[in-house]
């Protein structure tokens, strides 16, 4: 098995519906678009879910797969429902060293977050979370 130093960088980034709404509104499906007043969240936030990633995450799995030294970068989609459990948890981007299965496995795994909150009132939000691995040396 090759040895490598990888670097794990979790960069979180939401899809922002509200560039394609001006107003705040409720989709079809009951989704939430627009910018709500508080963004869902892992319980604890970043230290919790640096946390829970670090606890879950097989961080060396670019290098198992045969990558090379670079950046990788998977963004699993989901939503979060008004109670904090995630649905239609998708792999939105991948690369062929399977780091988009990692994440994907690693978010159905995930326990509750807090929801969105608008006016005081959880609702049903799609958020999208990038996943960065950077292999910087493989022995």
């Amino acid at each position: 098995m090759k040895k490598a130093f990888v670097l794990f960088f979790i960069s979180v980034s939401f899809l922002s519906l509200s560039s394609y709404s001006q107003d705040n509104t409720i989709d079809t499906s009951g989704i939430f678009i627009g910018t709500p007043d508080l963004l869902p969240h892992f319980k604890n936030y970043q230290q919790g879910w640096n946390y829970f990633l670090i606890r879950n995450l097989d961080a060396q799995l670019p290098v198992n797969n045969g990558a090379k030294p670079g950046k990788y970068e998977p963004v699993i989609s989901f939503i979060v429902n008004e109670d904090g459990s995630l649905s239609d948890i998708e792999i939105k981007k991948d690369d062929k060293y399977k780091t988009g299965e990692e994440a994907l496995r690693v978010m159905k795994s995930s326990p509750a977050w807090q929801p969105a909150v608008y006016h005081g009132q959880p609702v049903k939000y799609r958020f999208e979370q990038k996943f960065t691995f950077q292999v910087l040396k493989v022995l």
